[in-house]
């Protein structure tokens, strides 16, 4: 497709789990569900202020995304995971409604790239 920058490196993981493509898109469809559902707990962690659940889910999307190589997804959970564990609140909203948008990114093309 030639996007000037994909947000998911889908080489990267075939190249690193030798799946194939079958497979690759079960897994995908099955990250499609837990991502949103990720997102969908940071947005309410963050309406109740609860730092410690948020760097929870948080850490858990930074994991998730880069077992599936959502690279922008990754360095996003982890610039908001290194902020709460030092705890610069401050950036945090912003922050998080900028990984939201990532993650929104991703979903559209892993979509895209798997034609579901």
């Amino acid at each position: 497709m030639g996007e000037s920058h994909k947000i998911v490196d889908f080489d990267g993981f075939l190249d690193e789990t030798g799946l194939d493509k079958e497979v690759t898109k079960e897994l995908y469809t099955g990250l499609i569900e837990e991502i949103v559902q990720e997102r969908e707990k940071i947005l309410s962690e963050l309406a109740a202020m609860d730092f410690g659940k948020l760097a929870r889910t948080v850490h858990n999307i930074k994991g998730i995304s880069g077992s599936y190589k959502l690279q922008y997804v990754f360095k996003q959970a982890g610039d908001i995971d290194a902020c709460i564990k030092q705890s610069r609140l401050e950036g945090v909203e912003a922050a998080v409604g900028k990984l939201q948008t990532l993650i929104n990114e991703a979903v559209t093309e892993i979509r895209r790239h798997f034609d579901i």
